[in-house]
């Protein structure tokens, strides 16, 4: 909120209190003051709003993918949530569309929630990661790589991998939002920027 300044805030609701209706065309500019430090505050708050339903959102797809495997089938639902380019490791990198193809449903699914959402300060890509547990009651985790187009999200890399013992259970996924407003450690600004 850089352009919202509180002090003058404070000092306008003073003048207008302490000057009173005497003194009109001064209320009136100090309203009209406030009017635009409200309207930049509020734009601030929607954009705040829309960042957090953006971090919300690739963990929400993430709950959706898993409740969609328990019901429609684990592979049907790897399917419909994948982007038309999703790469998965059979070991080597190989396309979702033609690795899936025809493959069968097992009889119950894999289970997994997101622990970590490790979301980009545009909102448009996120990196999901957690437990999984398989009906036999091993334990892994695993990380999902989504991309957000428009309002729907979709999975562009899916992998995990075996842990001896189960992860460490928390109440809710923590969300974690990238910075646009600063570099990277060890960022060099582009040849000819300068």
């Amino acid at each position: 909120i850089d352009q919202l300044n509180p002090a003058r805030i404070g000092r306008t609701s003073e003048r207008r209190v302490f000057l009173g209706p005497h003194l009109e065309r001064r209320h009136v500019r100090l309203a009209r003051l406030e009017a635009q430090d409200l309207g930049v505050l509020l734009g601030h708050a929607v954009r705040c709003v829309d960042a957090v339903e953006q971090q919300l959102a690739a963990v929400d797809a993430e709950q959706a993918f898993n409740r969609d495997a328990q019901r429609i089938g684990q592979w049907t639902a790897f399917r419909k949530w994948a982007d038309k380019d999703a790469v998965m490791f059979n070991p080597q990198a190989v396309w979702v569309r033609d690795l899936l193809k025809g493959a069968k449903d097992p009889p119950k699914s894999v289970r997994w929630w997101p622990a970590h959402s490790f979301v980009s300060c545009d909102g448009r890509t996120a990196v999901n990661t957690g437990p999984w547990i398989r009906p036999d009651n091993s334990h892994g985790y695993f990380t999902t790589v989504w991309q957000r187009s428009g309002a729907r999200w979709r999975w562009v890399y899916d992998g995990g991998d075996v842990l001896k013992g189960p992860l460490p259970v928390q109440s809710k996924p923590r969300v974690h939002r990238g910075s646009c407003t600063t570099k990277a450690p060890g960022a060099q600004p582009p040849s000819g920027a300068l």
